[in-house]
C-alpha cells in the first residue's frame, strides 16, 4: 500500500520505561504540528527521516515479536488513514498499541486499534506526563483509568 504523504520516523528502537509492563518498540514519527515550546525531541518537528510503511513495520516487528508487546508511536497520527493501517498491522501480529501526541482530539477511527494514548501538549508551567498539576494524559482506554509513569 503506498500512501502520497507518508509518515517518516527518525528512528525505532525498544523501550522499557515508556510503557509500564511492556518492553515496547518505539517509533520517533516526525513532522510533528505542535510545535511546544521546550519540546523534549524538537527534530521530531522537522520533516526528517525513513519512509514508516508497512513494510517496514513488518520488518520491525518481525525482527523483535519475541521480545516485545507494544509498538509506540512517539507521534504519528498526522496521517489518519497510513497511521490505521500501521495500528492493524500491530493488532494482526497481537501487539498493544500505544500514541503518545500532544494532540488532545483523536478521531475514533485511530483510538479503535490503541491500547492506550498519551495526549496534552506540553506546557513547561504545568510540567511533563507525571509533574502534579499536568495538562498531560496517560490512559488505558479500555479501563480508561491513567497509567503511572515514574520517571
Amino acid at each position: 500500500m503506498s500512501f502520497e504523504d507518508d509518515i517518516k520516523y527518525t528512528d525505532a528502537h525498544i523501550v522499557f520505561k515508556e510503557h509500564p509492563d511492556h518492553v515496547s518498540l518505539l517509533f520517533q514519527v516526525s513532522k510533528c504540528p505542535h510545535r511546544c515550546k521546550n519540546c523534549h525531541t524538537p527534530e521530531l518537528q522537522e520533516d526528517i527521516g525513513k519512509h514508516l510503511t508497512l513494510e517496514v513495520l513488518r520488518d520491525y516487528i518481525v525482527k523483535y515479536y519475541n521480545a516485545i508487546g507494544n509498538v509506540i508511536f512517539f507521534g504519528g497520527n498526522q496521517h489518519k488513514e497510513q497511521f490505521v493501517e500501521l495500528l492493524k498491522l500491530c493488532k494482526d501480529f497481537g501487539l498493544k498499541t500505544t500514541l503518545w501526541t500532544g494532540d488532545d482530539n483523536i478521531d475514533e477511527d485511530i483510538k479503535m486499534y490503541l491500547n492506550y494514548l498519551k495526549t496534552g501538549l506540553y506546557i513547561e508551567e504545568l510540567g511533563a506526563l507525571g509533574t502534579p498539576g499536568t495538562n498531560q494524559k496517560y490512559i488505558d482506554l479500555k479501563t480508561g483509568k491513567d497509567i503511572v509513569i515514574n520517571a
